[in-house]
């Protein structure tokens, strides 16, 4: 009979170490390691979490930048984004967005935002 193989990772917590309980579901340099501890798979986690903090730190502080160059340009394009946003919404989108809340605006509402503009 076959003894079952655990992962050969080691665990650290509570003052003590320990060897993961987990089975083993892969050989990598001939040590086993469960589908957790699997130093392929693992490179790859960590790579996709630096992928995805460089871009926001890339996108942090572009808008940092936007924002501390030209502090009121920056407010007037998001305001204007903004009601765009809300003007391009259909009455049923919106209401669907707004919940049973919603009331749409008037035309002459609807004016004035453009006229803003």
């Amino acid at each position: 009979m076959e003894k079952i193989k655990k992962c050969e990772e080691m665990m650290f917590g509570n003052w003590r170490s320990y060897q993961c309980q987990n089975k083993a579901k892969m050989e990598h340099k001939g040590k086993h390691f469960c589908g957790t501890h699997d130093p392929v798979k693992r490179k790859e986690r960590q790579d996709a979490r630096d992928k995805k903090y460089d871009e926001e730190s890339a996108k942090s502080r572009k808008d940092y930048l936007l924002r501390s160059a030209a502090p009121d340009l920056y407010e007037a394009c998001n305001s204007a984004i903004w009601l765009y946003d809300e003007l391009a919404l259909s009455p049923l989108a919106a209401a669907a967005k707004c919940g049973d809340t919603y009331i749409p605006p008037s035309d002459e509402k609807c004016l004035e935002i453009r006229e803003e503009l």
